[in-house]
C-alpha cells in the first residue's frame, strides 16, 4: 500500500517577504481546489500561517477546510509573525538565524491563533522557506507537535539566505530532537520529520546525488553539467511540487520512490499560486489554470498505480515513523536502494 499526502503552504498573497500591504484574498481560491482534490479521494493538510489565520475572512474558509475532514498546521513566516524583534533583511527570513526564543516565540503566536480558531492545538508543522533548524525542532517538541514537514531531501538552500542544507536528509519518515542536525535521525526523538519527497528520475539515487554534489562545486558548476545531464536526459532531480516539476517528472519520481521501498508520496504546493498575480510565473488565470491540472493530474496519475491511499501529514506520520525504542524505520531499507 503507497500513502499519498498532500499539502498546501496557505499563505498571504506577497511572494516576497514584506511587512507592508499584506493581503491574503488567495484564500478564497481553496475551496475550489479542496473541492477538487476531496473528489480525487485527497485528505489535504493546509500550513496555516499568522496573516491568514489573523484574518477573519480567510480564518473562516479555514474552519471550512478542517469542518470537511483537512488538516490544519502551522506554518511560520518570520518576517512578519509577532513578536517582531529583528530587521527585516534576508538572512533573518529564515526561521533558523532567528534567536532560539524569538523563534518559539514565533511559533507560539500562530499556534495559539489556530488553536483559538479550531478549538484544537495543530499536531504539524512547516517553517517558512524551509527554514527549520534544531532550536524550532526543540521548541515544537516542548509545545507539543508531533510531526515537522519541513524537509525537501537532497536539497541545499544555503544560498538562498544561509537557509538549511538538506542534502543528507532521508526520504522516509524519520525521528529528530532539538540536540543534532534535522537531516539526522534520533532513535528517541520525539518528533516525527515527514519530509516532501523529492530524488531523481533514474537509479540510484546516491550515484546521482553524489554526481549532484560535485557538479555544483566550484569550478565544475560553471560547465553546467547539470543542465547538460537533463538536456540529454541522463538523470533530473525532481521535487513533488507542481510549480516545479512537470507531471512526467513526478509521475516517474512516485514510480521511482515506490520501487526503492518508500512508504508514502508527499505532493505540496503553495495557495500563492492559486490566485493570479501573486506570482511571477503565474500571471494570468491561464498560468494558474495550467497549474491547477498539474497538481490534479499528478494526484490521479499517483492514484491510477494501484493500491494507493490518502491520508494528511500527521496520519501518514504516525502510520511510517519508527518506534521511538531504536527499532529499524519502516522503510530503511529504502536507504541503501
Amino acid at each position: 500500500m503507497l500513502t499519498v499526502v498532500v499539502s498546501i503552504d496557505t499563505e498571504e498573497d506577497n511572494w516576497s517577504p514584506t511587512r507592508d500591504g499584506v493581503t491574503v484574498r488567495n484564500i478564497d481560491r481553496l475551496p475550489a481546489i479542496e473541492a477538487d482534490l476531496r473528489a480525487l479521494g485527497v485528505r489535504s493538510t493546509y500550513f496555516v500561517n499568522y496573516q491568514v489565520a489573523a484574518d477573519p475572512r480567510a480564518a473562516a474558509v479555514i474552519q471550512w477546510l478542517a469542518d470537511g475532514g483537512a488538516e490544519i498546521g502551522t506554518h511560520v513566516h518570520p518576517w512578519n509573525t509577532p513578536p517582531i524583534e529583528e530587521p527585516l533583511v534576508p538572512r533573518l527570513t529564515m526561521l533558523k538565524n532567528l534567536d532560539p526564543a524569538l523563534q518559539r516565540a514565533k511559533i507560539e503566536t500562530v499556534t495559539a491563533v489556530l488553536e483559538r480558531l479550531l478549538g484544537r492545538r495543530p499536531t504539524a508543522f512547516r517553517a517558512g522557506r524551509w527554514g527549520i533548524g534544531p532550536e524550532a525542532i526543540a521548541a515544537l517538541i516542548d509545545l507539543g507537535y508531533e510531526v515537522d514537514s519541513s524537509v525537501v531531501p537532497f536539497t541545499d538552500w544555503r544560498e538562498m539566505d544561509d537557509g538549511p542544507c538538506f542534502y543528507d536528509a532521508p526520504s522516509y519518515a524519520y525521528r529528530v530532537d532539538g540536540g543534532a542536525d534535522v537531516c539526522e535521525h534520533r532513535p528517541d526523538g520525539a518528533l516525527i520529520e515527514l519530509p516532501v519527497s523529492a530524488g531523481f528520475t533514474r537509479h540510484p539515487f546516491d550515484r546521482w546525488h553524489q554526481f549532484s554534489m560535485l557538479a555544483r562545486r566550484s569550478p565544475l558548476r560553471r560547465f553546467r553539467l547539470l543542465g547538460l545531464a537533463s538536456a540529454v536526459d541522463l538523470f533530473r532531480r525532481v521535487v513533488m511540487n507542481p510549480e516545479l516539476s512537470s507531471v512526467a517528472d513526478m509521475l516517474l519520481l512516485a514510480q521511482r520512490l515506490r520501487e526503492r521501498g518508500q512508504a508514502f508520496l508527499h505532493l505540496m504546493f503553495h495557495s500563492t499560486t492559486l490566485h493570479p498575480g501573486f506570482h511571477p510565473e503565474y500571471a494570468t488565470e491561464a498560468d494558474v489554470s495550467a497549474l491547477r491540472d498539474r497538481i490534479l493530474d499528478t494526484v490521479a496519475g499517483i492514484a491510477g498505480m494501484g493500491d494507493v491511499e490518502f491520508a494528511t501529514v500527521t496520519e501518514a506520520a504516525r502510520r511510517y515513523a519508527p518506534a521511538r525504542d531504536g527499532e529499524e524505520l519502516v522503510t530503511a531499507s529504502a536507504a541503501s536502494a
